[in-house]
């Protein structure tokens, strides 16, 4: 036997052992439950689409109160110009 015969018969094997690995992954890989619902939509971004908010997410468009704005001291009030 050539060492070229030699050789594809090793690649064969590998191959065969890859086939077979391969095929044990899928069979375990397969099982697994199925999302049930609609299909879910990505923007162009890749972000996923909600059609409607999450019922515990508060909607709200106002901002929240800034905090008051604390005295200017005399000595930097001397500083501005009048």
């Amino acid at each position: 036997m050539g060492f070229l015969d030699k050789a594809k018969k090793l690649a064969d094997q590998a191959q065969a052992k890859i086939d077979e690995t391969q095929k044990q992954f899928n069979q375990t890989q397969g099982g697994g439950p199925t999302p049930s619902g609609p299909p879910v939509e990505y923007d162009a971004h890749g972000r996923p689409i909600q059609s409607t908010p999450p019922p515990s997410a508060p909607v709200s468009i106002v901002p929240p109160p800034m905090p008051p704005v604390p005295p200017v001291p005399d000595a930097v009030r001397m500083m501005l110009p009048s």
